[in-house]
């Protein structure tokens, strides 16, 4: 049975909280709390002391003193999609950022501001309007905040950049309390730090984004049996190889779409596409790529933008528990292929799955060190997604995961994609995710901007020890 923690605390504290709070106080014997600390991964289960549900910057500046006051250990929930679900504290306090999630769209200037708590279907669905999109996740329900510090790949970063490349300015309350901006002139060293750096230096209470007129585009997926999977994997290498920015592919094994009624159990090699230049020359390439390797099913056109970023949501609800092994591929040999394909076959839920993002582009093209989210040189990014449903065997899921990815490891460049670490507590994970000097520079950002470390509950970046200084 769970323990239920109690937080104690005496009646003027919690008046000075409520005194200029304007958002929901949630303790565990509260109605709401189980809902309100309901995340996305559902392997993850910890229990604050208090959810503070913040309505707007004032409110994060209230709650962070008030869990600083009562010297208790601090967590931020953005969308709460976080697969080491950093959003959770135990015994501490939750800043509940999720009531915050309006997004402000000027079309002529090609700018939108987002609050901390809109997902991707809250700014694809206000930008979508005007005809216009900034490169986002894959999976709508995820929070623009989580995924947009973390770096934040999508369908358009191909061509033009990730998530952090397209932030052009952010707000955020520090570890002191102060609200501070961040951009390209005022504070630049932080504005570097946040953008792969994650919540490591404050809570980021506004994005704005740059947006680019992207209202159509020439997308679907196509469908392959298992026994095909290394000769389409094969051939996909070879089109990404001279493949325009325009395209984009995110390939996968693991359960059939949602909207094809195929047998229970069934493993296929799902190849699922975007291409947002022309259409004619979208066309002319997917019939090229289907003549050669001719479908079991099908199905893609022109649609919106919108409608692509919802595609893939079926595979990603929220209640299922997950466990996640990701590297960053430099290249995509015969070997690593058949190494993909044989372990994909080997997973036990029927729900597991492998993931293969194209990268390079318009991202490759940019300095090394232009933001603190590196590995521009990767080729791909292969996320390794063990499934199941809470109750069944986690021991055995986990343990695919981790040969799984221990197997690809020597096909990797040694890096990986900091928002797909599942141990929230994971230094080895968060010194591959942050390679060569990028570590050390961040930690002296961090020792400047929360020599406490009050933002811990993350994938820490420590900040210098007394020695170190």
């Amino acid at each position: 049975m769970e323990q239920v923690m109690t937080l104690e605390v005496p009646v003027h504290a919690m008046a000075d909280l409520t005194r200029s709070f304007t958002g929901e106080v949630l303790s565990a014997s509260d109605p709401g709390y189980e809902a309100a600390r309901t995340i996305w991964n559902a392997d993850v289960m910890r229990r604050p002391a208090l959810i503070l549900r913040c309505r707007n910057a004032g409110d994060v500046v209230g709650a962070l003193a008030f869990a600083r006051r009562r010297g208790l250990e601090v967590s931020v929930r953005g969308g709460g999609h976080n697969i080491a679900g950093t959003a959770l504290c135990d015994d501490g306090v939750m800043i509940d950022l999720s009531l915050m999630r309006g997004v402000d769209v000027d079309a002529a200037r090609r700018r939108a501001v987002a609050a901390p708590g809109a997902t991707w279907l809250d700014l694809d669905g206000a930008t979508q309007l005007a005809g216009l999109a900034t490169p986002g996740g894959v999976v709508s329900s995820t929070g623009v905040a989580g995924l947009t510090l973390g770096g934040g790949f999508g369908w358009l970063s191909r061509r033009f950049g990730w998530a952090c490349d397209n932030l052009e300015s952010v707000e955020l309350v520090t570890a002191d309390g102060e609200r501070i901006r961040a951009d390209e002139a005022e504070n630049p060293d932080l504005f570097w730090g946040i953008r792969g750096g994650g919540g490591n230096f404050g809570v980021v209470t506004s994005f704005t984004y740059r947006l680019h007129p992207v209202s159509h585009v020439y997308a679907g997926f196509l469908v392959y049996d298992l026994a095909r999977a290394a000769a389409v994997l094969r051939h996909c290498h070879e089109v990404m190889d001279t493949a325009p920015d325009t395209f984009c592919m995110v390939i996968s094994i693991g359960p059939p779409p949602q909207q094809l009624a195929w047998p229970a159990g069934t493993r296929v090699l799902r190849v699922g596409f975007c291409h947002s230049g022309p259409t004619e020359h979208a066309r002319l390439a997917i019939e090229a790529f289907t003549s050669v390797h001719r479908p079991e099913a099908a199905r893609y056109s022109t649609i919106r933008y919108g409608e692509l970023q919802t595609m893939l949501d079926g595979g990603a609800r929220f209640g299922l528990a997950h466990y996640s092994k990701s590297h960053f591929l430099p290249d995509l040999s015969d070997e690593a292929i058949e190494t993909m394909v044989e372990h994909a076959r080997r997973a036990v839920s029927a729900r597991s799955r492998v993931v293969l993002h194209t990268c390079g582009g318009m991202p490759s093209r940019l300095p090394a060190d232009a933001t603190a989210f590196g590995h521009r040189d990767a080729r791909y990014n292969l996320q390794i997604d063990a499934t199941w449903q809470p109750g069944e065997d986690r021991a055995r899921e986990v343990a695919w995961a981790r040969a799984f990815g221990a197997a690809m490891r020597p096909f990797s460049n040694g890096g990986v994609y900091v928002n797909f670490l599942s141990e929230r507590d994971d230094p080895a994970g968060v010194l591959a995710a942050y390679q060569g000097d990028r570590l050390m520079r961040l930690r002296r950002l961090k020792t400047a901007y929360d020599p406490e470390n009050i933002f811990r509950h993350n994938q820490n970046i420590p900040p210098l020890t007394a020695d170190e200084r």
